[in-house]
């Protein structure tokens, strides 16, 4: 399979991997990643020499966060144009939630933002010791998603939300978002050990235990909040606080470096 944005390969036993692979932006997602990986999962789901997924991020980190020139421009267009946008974002989500197969997510470096949220779509989540975690959007007068309040707890979801800090991999194990952490050198060999470990399990009662344990969050209406999550992030786009004009300013006049800068140092980073 050839992609632009994504990278996807046979590890052997039955495993596909999906490496994101654009290292120099440190694997910012754009629309079009994620159009890439849904695409991806559709040939995987239809294969059936695969019985598990692994995602990757290529370089040194998984994903720093949805990248920042795309988040502008779709923010060019009218709010009908956003929401239908953000609709579609929901449905891809939604699909790799449901995907049937077991997806495990390897973690090094950031996970940020959108990347936060992509890993948090995987059954298993995995990290090294340098992994560096964050849903930092309020920082940027964003909202989150609400995934968080299903899959960790209300107090540790306003933990990471409402603060918006990064936080290491120990944290992350201490809130629940990973399950392991390995050495740095030692992480894509535990990883796809676990992928390969839940690709020889029975293929059908492995795909219904997954469905039944999904269900549950349909149950507790996860989709349903997530869907509407989407609506209050475009009401956060419509409005521009000050903190977002000052960040506005400095980008236009001293270049987004510099407005990042100013930003790091509001919350004394």
């Amino acid at each position: 399979m050839e992609y632009k944005d994504i990278r996807v390969y046979d590890a052997g036993d039955q495993v596909s991997v999906i490496e994101l692979n654009h290292p120099e932006k440190l694997n910012a997602l754009t629309d079009y990643t994620w159009e890439e990986i849904v695409d991806a999962l559709k040939k995987i789901e239809m294969d059936d020499t695969v019985n598990a997924v692994l995602f990757k991020g290529a370089g040194k980190s998984f994903c720093a966060g949805f990248d920042i020139g795309e988040s502008t421009k779709n923010g060019n267009s009218d709010a009908w144009g956003q929401w239908l946008s953000f609709k579609r974002s929901d449905e891809c989500h939604n699909y790799l939630w449901d995907f049937p197969k077991p997806t495990v997510f390897a973690v090094q470096g950031y996970c940020l933002g959108g990347g936060f949220e992509l890993a948090s779509l995987g059954d298993f989540v995995v990290c090294s010791e340098d992994a560096v975690f964050g849903e930092t959007e309020l920082r940027f007068c964003l909202t989150p998603g609400t995934r968080d309040v299903f899959l960790l707890g209300l107090r540790n979801a306003k933990e990471i939300m409402m603060l918006a800090e990064k936080f290491s991999a120990q944290d992350a194990l201490r809130l629940g978002v990973v399950s392991r952490v390995f050495p740095v050198d030692k992480l894509d060999t535990e990883a796809l050990k676990i992928a390969k470990k839940l690709a020889k399990m029975p293929t059908e009662t492995m795909q219904l235990t997954k469905h039944m344990l999904n269900k549950v969050t349909d149950i507790q209406g996860m989709k349903i909040m997530g869907s509407w999550s989407w609506d209050t992030f475009l009401a956060a786009k419509l409005i521009v606080p000050k903190v977002r004009q000052e960040f506005n300013k400095i980008g236009e006049e001293q270049g987004m470096k510099a407005a990042f800068k100013w930003l790091n140092d509001r919350y004394d980073d």
